[in-house]
C-alpha cells in the first residue's frame, strides 16, 4: 500500500509540473516605449459652419493607427461629453455643433487627443491623453 502511495504521489508531482507554465519572464513595459502623447491641441469654432476644429502635432507617429477627440464641459474631463474616432491617422478633426441644445447661447468646450497604437505587441491600444488641452468657444 506504501508504495502504490508513493507511486501515485510520484505521478501526480510529474503530471502537476509538466502541466505548469515555462513562461517565467517577468512583464515588460518596453513594448510601451512607442506611446507618446499628442502635443499642441487647438481648437476652435467656425459659426459660418457651425462646427468645431480641432488640430493637433504628433511628434512619433510610428504605429499610430488613428485618433480619439474627447470632448468635455470642464477643463478637468470629469465628464466626457463625446469621444470620437478620427478615422484615420490625420492630426486635425471637424466636429460640428450640432449636439449643443438649442436653448444655450454660449458654451465653452474643452478638447483633448489620445493616439491608438496597433503593432504585433499592442492592439489597438489607447494611449494616454494630451498633456495640452484647448477649448473654443460657442457662440450661436
Amino acid at each position: 500500500m506504501k508504495k502504490i502511495l508513493l507511486t501515485l504521489i510520484g505521478i501526480i508531482i510529474v503530471i502537476s509540473y509538466a502541466s505548469c507554465s515555462k513562461d517565467h519572464d517577468a512583464p515588460t513595459f518596453s513594448n510601451y516605449s512607442v506611446v507618446k502623447k499628442p502635443t499642441n491641441i487647438n481648437a476652435t469654432y467656425s459659426d459660418t459652419d457651425n462646427s468645431f476644429n480641432v488640430t493637433w502635432e504628433m511628434t512619433n507617429d510610428t504605429d499610430v493607427v488613428d485618433y480619439y477627440v474627447t470632448v468635455s464641459d470642464s477643463a478637468d474631463f470629469g465628464k466626457v461629453k463625446l469621444t470620437l474616432p478620427v478615422g484615420g491617422t490625420t492630426t486635425s478633426y471637424k466636429l460640428t455643433a450640432d449636439y449643443v441644445a438649442a436653448n444655450i447661447d454660449t458654451l465653452i468646450q474643452y478638447f483633448a487627443v489620445h493616439a491608438i497604437y496597433s503593432n504585433e505587441n499592442l492592439h489597438l491600444l489607447i494611449g494616454p491623453q494630451s498633456d495640452s488641452i484647448d477649448s473654443a468657444l460657442y457662440v450661436k
